[in-house]
């Protein structure tokens, strides 16, 4: 069946991107759907079969704590979470397209079984692992 990975974050993109990621965001289109320019990363993440889990794949497996809107703010910062089944590496081209297009990022990266995040940004602000607390079974997951 597989398990699942967490990815959820902030994003901050040029100008130049923005009318594309704000079809993603704000209009539900995935990002195949919104004519992206075909530079080399962005069209391996493009023609990933689950790249419309990101950012609106469903919140399976992930701690309660993970539950959040996708929130999208004037200065072109986009917050999402969500989860998918990484089978094919999405979320590490997802990563690719993000650096090719020069978005700065915080993004936290999270395996379903892993009680250990891990952090990833290209601005140099932080890097590492958040170490989550032990969780009663019960409340592990949210459903």
């Amino acid at each position: 069946m597989g398990m699942y990975t967490g990815l959820r974050g902030t994003i901050k993109i040029s100008n130049e991107y923005k009318s594309y990621f704000d079809l993603v965001f704000l209009d539900f289109k995935s990002f195949e759907e919104v004519d992206l320019p075909q530079k080399p990363s962005t069209k391996r993440f493009v023609e990933d079969v689950r790249n419309s889990f990101i950012p609106f794949g469903s919140i399976c497996y992930m701690p309660d704590d993970w539950v959040q809107e996708v929130t999208v703010k004037d200065n072109n910062e986009y917050y999402f979470c969500c989860s998918l089944k990484n089978y094919n590496s999405t979320i590490e081209k997802f990563f690719d397209f993000l650096n090719e297009i020069n978005a700065e990022y915080l993004l936290e990266y999270l395996y379903e079984e892993s009680n250990v995040s891990t952090i990833y940004t290209n601005t140099g602000s932080y890097e590492g692992n958040i170490i989550r607390p032990y969780l009663e079974e019960e409340n592990r997951y949210h459903y």
